[in-house]
């Protein structure tokens, strides 16, 4: 087999690990992501309920205040009663105090009601706290597992993208454009081996005879692609036994 055959054979062993790896971190990152989302919608649904607490907060409040007014005006009139002269007057008056105490009650019977609404609201966001505070534990220790795989993947990445280089180097500018560009084109996969019956063993296409002599021979010395896959192609060297030696036909042994 050729050299640069081999050469190019270890950098697609490289590349293959470095695709591996990237599918594989791909999904860490997603998985993160998906529960910050969940507890994000968590909080975005407390942050509602508080928004609306404090609206009823804010209400009540103000309808407090409108009560505590009518109270004082109730108070003046009532200190003037005792100084109207006739009955007519005292009539009105009275109508205005009766007028006021019942929107007094009708406002406290509302007050009565944010509350309801507050202890409600309470109850809700107690409710989503808790389970914002149960998703959090349960979810600590898988991102301390998921931040731990991406720390050793990218600790394995930048090993790999190392010897990426150091192999790329010793390649001919020309050749690793080849690759490069194959490799990028094809789904990560740029070298093609000829199975046993002269077909591409990637796109299944038969390899022309002489195609197949030229591979076996090393004809020209030159870098052969397939037809019609235009992968880069090699014919795998046989098995080795336990001696080191290329095993011999299994007839051809016997004789």
């Amino acid at each position: 087999m050729l050299e640069r055959i081999k050469a190019l054979l270890k950098l697609q062993a490289v590349d293959k690990e470095i695709r591996d790896i990237n599918h594989a971190a791909s999904s860490y990152p997603a998985r993160l992501k998906e529960i910050d989302d969940d507890l994000g919608a968590d909080r975005a649904a407390s942050d509602e309920k508080q928004a609306e607490l404090d609206e009823i907060e804010a209400q009540r409040k103000l309808i407090e205040s409108q009560i505590q007014a009518q109270k004082d005006q109730i108070r003046k009139w009532e200190s003037r009663l005792t100084d109207i002269k006739t009955p007519r007057e005292y009539a009105a008056m009275s109508r205005e105090i009766d007028i006021a105490k019942k929107s007094i009650r009708n406002q406290e019977e509302e007050i009565l009601n944010l509350m309801e609404q507050a202890e409600s609201l309470n109850k809700e966001i107690e409710l989503i706290e808790r389970t914002i505070f149960e998703k959090e534990k349960g979810y600590e220790s898988e991102r301390k597992e998921l931040r731990a795989k991406l720390s050793s993947i990218e600790k394995d990445r930048s090993e790999l993208e190392a010897r990426r280089k150091n192999l790329s180097e010793d390649l001919e500018a020309r050749l690793l454009s080849v690759y490069e560009r194959i490799l990028a084109r094809k789904g990560g996969i740029a070298m093609a081996a000829v199975g046993p019956g002269g077909a591409c063993e990637v796109c299944r296409m038969r390899i022309p005879p002489q195609l197949c002599n030229d591979l076996m021979t090393g004809a020209g010395d030159r870098i052969i692609q397939c037809p019609s896959c235009y992968r880069i192609l090699y014919i795998p060297e046989p098995p080795e036994d336990d001696d080191g030696e290329e095993a011999h036909d299994a007839g051809a042994a016997r004789t």
